[in-house]
C-alpha cells in the first residue's frame, strides 16, 4: 500500500501557486506599511552601506550590502532608502512563503493533510497552513523587520531555506544523490554567515536530524565534503569584507553549540543549569561584549 504523501504527487505548478499567493498577500501589506525613509538604528548604517557600496560597522553583511546596492541600481523613481525598505518587505514575503512551504510538505510527508483519495494535500489543510505562514507573517518580530532595511529579515530567509533543504534531503535520504542537498545545505549556513550568525545554532539539529534519518550519511567523505565545501565557499564571501570580528563570533558560535550539547548530555539539573549558563554566556558576548572588542 502506498503512502499517502508519496503517491501522485502535486504538479509543481499547482504547488507553486498558493504560496505565490501568501507571499503576495504579505508582500503588500508589508509594503504598505514600510518606512519610507531610514529609521533609527542599524537601518540607517545598512542603508547608506547598500546605496553606495560600503562597508557596515563590524560584523558586516556582504550579502546584504550587495543585494541591496543591486536593488538601488534599478531606476524606480523612489529614494534609495525606500527602495531598501520595500526589498526587505519582499525578503520577509519570501520567509512568509517558505514556511508556507515547509508546513505543505510537511504534511505531504506525514499524511495528516491528505485529502479523502489521499493523493494530495487537501484544500483545508493547504488553508491551515496559510493561516499559519500569514499569521507568522504579521507577528511582532517579523513585520518589525519587515517594513526596514536590516540583515534580520534577510537571515529569516536563510533560516526557512535551511529547513526547507534539510526535509528535501530526508525525503531523499536514500538516494545515492542526496549528497546535494547536503552541499546546499553547507552553502546556505556559509553564506548566512556573511549576514548574521543566528542561524549556527541550527547546526546541532542538522546533525540530529542526519543521524535520526540516515546515520551512515555522517560516515560518508562524499557528504562531509560537500557539506564543508559548501560551507567554505558562503565563508569565503564575508572574507572579502575583511571583517574583524567572524573569527571571534565564530569561535563564540562554536563554545554555544559546545552548550547545547551539553545540555543533551545533563543528566543531572546542576550539569543543566551550566550547560544554560555557558550558552547565555557566549550568546551575549557575540553580541555585546564582542561587537567592540573585535572591531579594534
Amino acid at each position: 500500500m502506498t503512502s499517502p504523501s508519496l503517491s501522485a504527487p502535486t504538479p509543481p505548478r499547482k504547488r507553486a501557486w498558493p504560496a505565490a499567493l501568501v507571499w503576495l498577500a504579505s508582500a503588500v501589506v508589508f509594503a504598505l506599511t514600510a518606512y519610507p525613509t531610514i529609521t533609527w538604528w542599524e537601518s540607517s548604517s545598512y542603508s547608506l552601506a547598500a546605496a553606495t557600496l560600503g562597508i557596515t560597522p563590524p560584523p558586516g553583511s556582504l550579502l546584504l550590502t550587495l543585494v541591496g546596492w543591486a536593488i538601488t541600481r534599478i531606476p524606480a523613481g523612489l529614494p534609495p532608502a525606500r527602495v531598501l525598505n520595500l526589498l526587505a518587505g519582499a525578503l520577509a514575503a519570501t520567509t512568509v512563503a517558505v514556511v508556507f512551504a515547509v508546513a505543505l510538505r510537511l504534511l505531504r510527508q506525514t499524511g495528516d493533510g491528505a485529502n479523502t483519495r489521499g493523493t494530495h494535500v487537501s484544500v483545508w489543510a493547504a488553508a491551515g497552513a496559510a493561516l499559519g505562514a500569514l499569521t507568522f507573517a504579521f507577528s511582532t518580530t517579523l513585520w518589525q523587520y519587515a517594513v526596514q532595511f536590516t540583515p534580520y529579515v534577510l537571515t529569516s530567509v536563510f533560516t526557512g531555506l535551511l529547513l526547507w533543504t534539510l526535509l528535501r534531503w530526508w525525503e531523499s535520504a536514500n538516494d545515492p544523490q542526496s549528497w546535494r542537498w547536503l552541499l546546499l545545505l553547507g552553502l546556505l549556513f556559509g553564506l548566512d554567515y556573511s549576514v548574521h550568525r543566528t542561524n549556527a545554532l541550527l547546526l546541532p539539529g542538522a546533525l540530529a536530524w542526519i543521524l535520526i534519518r540516515q546515520p551512515r550519511t555522517l560516515g560518508s567523505a562524499r557528504a562531509w565534503i560537500a557539506g564543508a565545501g559548501g560551507l567554505l565557499a558562503g565563508w569565503l564571501s564575508d572574507r572579502f569584507f575583511d571583517s574583524r570580528r567572524p573569527p571571534v563570533a565564530f569561535f563564540f558560535y562554536l563554545m554555544q553549540i559546545v552548550a547545547v550539547l551539553m545540555l543533551g548530555w545533563a543528566r543531572t539539573p546542576l550539569f543543566a543549569a551550566m550547560g544554560i549558563g555557558f550558552s547565555c554566556m557566549f550568546i551575549f558576548g557575540v553580541h555585546g561584549m564582542l561587537s567592540g572588542t573585535a572591531s579594534m
